[in-house]
């Protein structure tokens, strides 16, 4: 695999990579590709063919982990605005079948993003309306 484009295929032995360079998603989806969109975000390709592009900076203040997410209260403990503009990923690694963990350029290295919960957040106009339109109701 080239080092300009490398890519995680979830059911493969755990890897890591550095890299340099439609429709709602179905509750069945499963990713079968996770590449890092060299400076737009992590692009996700599922196996529905839905194809979502993650901002950086979003996944980042999405992060569930008790460093960023209050255990009992559920509250961010991030505060709004302290994600760097220019955040960036220096490894992403995939965890068993279900997730993907990211260490990200401020250090930050404990988030595991389950693939279930990419779905919940996914970024793109479709998904966001059909949130919103769920919400409504």
């Amino acid at each position: 695999m080239s080092k300009e484009k490398r890519s995680i295929r979830p059911g493969r032995p755990k890897q890591s990579f550095l890299s340099k360079g439609a429709i709602m998603i179905s509750r069945n989806a499963v990713p079968i590709k996770i590449e890092n969109a060299k400076g737009e975000g992590i692009r996700v390709t599922w196996s529905d063919q839905h194809q979502a592009v993650y901002p950086y900076a979003y996944l980042r203040e999405s992060c569930r982990c008790a460093s960023c997410i209050h255990e009992w209260s559920g509250e961010k403990l991030i505060p709004p605005g302290s994600i760097p503009e220019n955040i960036a990923p220096t490894q992403i690694e995939a965890v068993g079948h279900y997730a993907i963990s990211i260490h990200w350029s401020d250090g930050h290295d404990t988030g595991i993003y389950a693939f279930d919960f990419l779905k919940e957040i996914c970024p793109c106009e479709t998904c966001t309306k059909e949130r919103l339109n769920a919400g409504a109701k």
